[in-house]
Formats: C-alpha cells, structure tokens, sequence
C-alpha cells in the first residue's frame, strides 16, 4: 500500500503542476560511510539537491520505520559544506497503517 501512495502523490503532485522524481531505495548500498560513489546513493544525493521538496512514504514494522527507509535517509547526508540538503525544503512524511501502532513511521521521521 506505500507504493501505491506514493504513487499516488505523485499522480497528484503532477496534477497540480509540480515536476516529480520518485527514488525507490532498495538498490541502494547498505549505509557504509564509505560508499558515496555508488550510483544509487550519487542518483539520491542529486534528487535530494534538485528539489524543493520530499514526500518520504514508509510503511510501519515492528513499530518502526523500515530498514531500506532509515538507509535511505542515512544517506542524504546531514550537511554539504554548511549546507544542509533538507534546509529551506519541505518534507511530507506518510505512512499506510491500520495496526495497534499505526503512525510509529511517521513519528520515527
């Protein structure tokens, strides 16, 4: 179902005029600290500096975000230079959850 909402934003982001990448993180390397040449990690780096926005979509397990999600973040680094890439951008954070811990995901965020 996180698939479909995300894809779902992005029908409607479109809608309303925006230009939109979606990342799909399971190619990505496990987070090294030593692997940012990789071409995924260099492809999310560049979708992350080129937009004004994010809309980051996670289903829950085990009252969490899920491990491929973390990764991916761990690799939008915190700082470039003094330049943080999440600064002056709006981030959106969904979950699709219906459980007893529903919106752990997002509180994780």
């Amino acid at each position: 179902f996180s698939h479909k909402l995300a894809l779902e934003a992005e029908r409607v982001l479109k809608a309303w005029g925006s230009e939109v990448q979606v990342f799909d993180p399971h190619a990505l390397p496990v987070f090294d600290r030593q692997s940012y040449d990789h071409p995924e990690v260099q492809r999310l780096r560049a979708a992350s500096l080129w937009s004004e926005g994010h809309v980051w979509i996670s289903p829950e397990q085990h009252g969490s975000m899920t491990a491929v999600f973390k990764n991916q973040i761990d690799w939008i680094p915190l700082s470039d230079g003094a330049v943080r890439p999440s600064q002056g951008r709006t981030v959106a954070v969904m979950e699709v959850s219906g459980g007893s811990q529903s919106f752990n995901a997002v509180n994780a965020c």
